[in-house]
C-alpha cells in the first residue's frame, strides 16, 4: 500500500511505531520498501512519513501514515496451495546427477519444473494466487508485469479460471515467450524498458480499470 503516490521513487525519512528503527525506506507508487530493525510476525505497526523528498529534491508534506501487519507464508498456506494445485499443476519428476554430487560433495535432487505447465515453476504461484480470488475479483481481470515466465503463467492460469489477463511486457522480451503469452489469451501492453518503468505502467492501468495486480514476486500467494 502506498503512503502517498507523490512519494514515488523517493528515499525519505520514515518512522515506525513501537520504537522500531528505519534506516532507509524507498517508496514507489504501489509499495514502500523498508530496511528496518526487528519486526514481529502478526503484529501491527504504523509507518509515518517525515521530511520526505521527491525525486527532484523537493520536500513533501510530512505526516502521511500507513498501517500494516507483518505476515509470513506458513506451512498451512503451503498445504492449502498444494490442494488448490492438485490435478492442475503437473507432478514433475525429481532427477539426480552423480556428476553434480561428486563435484559438490553432496546429494542433490533436481526438481524438473522445466516440464511444468507453461514451462516453469511460476505456474504454481500464478494459479494459486488467482484461484484464491473471489469470482467478483477475478471478473475485474488480472494484471501483471513480466518479460516471460510469470507472464505465461498468469495468462494460462487466467485461461483455466476464466479471467482476462493483461500483461505489461517489455518490447525486447523473447518473441517465443510473447507468442506463448498471447496464445494463452492474454492482452499485451508493450513498453520500452529504457524509457519507462513497468511498475508505473501497471499502476496506471490498475487505477484506470481496477484489475487485480498479481506481481511476479513479493506476493504471499505467489
Amino acid at each position: 500500500e502506498p503512503i502517498d503516490a507523490a512519494t514515488a521513487g523517493t528515499v525519505g525519512n520514515y518512522a515506525l511505531s513501537d520504537g522500531v528503527s528505519v534506516s532507509q525506506a524507498t517508496a514507489s507508487s504501489s509499495s514502500v520498501l523498508l530496511n528496518t530493525g526487528s519486526l514481529i510476525v502478526g503484529k501491527s505497526y504504523t509507518l509515518t512519513a517525515g521530511g520526505v523528498k521527491d525525486r527532484f529534491g523537493n520536500t513533501l508534506a510530512a505526516g502521511s501514515t500507513l498501517n500494516f501487519t507483518v505476515n509470513v507464508v506458513t506451512y498451512a498456506d503451503v498445504k492449502a496451495a498444494a490442494e488448490r494445485l492438485r490435478g492442475v499443476a503437473h507432478r514433475t519428476p525429481v532427477a539426480t546427477s552423480r556428476t553434480l554430487d561428486e563435484r559438490l560433495s553432496g546429494r542433490l535432487f533436481l526438481k524438473c519444473e522445466n516440464l511444468q505447465r507453461a514451462g516453469a515453476f511460476k505456474f504454481r504461484g500464478a494459479y494459486n494466487a488467482i484461484a484464491k480470488l473471489a469470482p467478483r475479483e477475478r471478473a475485474r481481470g488480472i494484471l501483471t508485469y513480466s518479460s516471460g515466465n510469470h507472464a505465461q503463467a498468469i495468462a494460462l492460469a487466467c485461461r483455466i479460471l476464466g479471467a482476462q489477463a493483461t500483461i505489461v511486457m517489455p518490447d525486447n522480451a523473447p518473441a517465443a515467450k510473447r507468442r506463448a503469452t498471447e496464445g494463452y489469451g492474454a492482452g499485451i501492453v508493450p513498453y520500452d524498458p529504457a524509457t519507462a518503468k513497468r511498475e508505473e505502467i501497471a499502476e496506471s492501468l490498475r487505477r484506470d480499470g481496477d484489475p487485480v495486480l498479481i506481481p511476479p514476486y513479493d506476493h504471499a500467494d505467489v
